[in-house]
């Protein structure tokens, strides 16, 4: 804590929050610089394994990726919400998506199966640089996105 023009100031990233909706008060959170990153990467990280599975077992089972995209991030993110919520109750990801007892914004958004890929696939930063970037930074695979978050705090300011 300091004082500066006479008004005490603690030391942190601040950012004053307006949120009109929920999408606005999620992109307070999420940048979309940040789902800019997180969907190139994931994508990146995609095509890596995939690239991998399919040398490693080719001709006989080969796998596709469809990339993904910033508006599927967001979903998956909305839906990693909710499912922490609904999973309170120690409820499993198949009951949520289940046709008899799950619940529908589930299965509107998006398939199990997908969910569950893009969750396997997630990725934040640039796996292939992460060790370079790591032997001066132990932060490496989170400090772009603490960068980008506190621009983003620093430019609403």
């Amino acid at each position: 804590m300091h004082q500066k023009k006479g008004k005490v100031v603690t030391s942190g990233i601040r950012c004053e929050a307006h949120a009109e909706n929920e999408m606005n008060a999620f992109n307070l959170l999420i940048t979309p610089e940040m789902l800019d990153v997180i969907a190139r990467e994931t994508n990146r990280e995609a095509e890596r394994k995939v690239a991998a599975w399919n040398e490693a077992n080719y001709p006989h089972n080969i796998q596709e990726w469809n990339p993904t995209s910033i508006t599927e991030i967001q979903a998956v993110i909305g839906l990693v919400i909710l499912a922490g919520i609904h999973r309170g109750r120690l409820e499993p990801l198949e009951a949520l998506w289940s046709a008899r007892s799950g619940r529908p914004i589930f299965t509107a958004v998006m398939s199990l199966k997908r969910f569950k890929s893009l969750l396997r696939y997630l990725s934040f930063d640039n796996k292939a640089t992460r060790e370079t970037r790591r032997a001066t930074d132990k932060l490496a695979a989170v400090i772009l996105q603490w960068l980008q978050r506190s621009r983003s705090c620093a430019d609403n300011s």
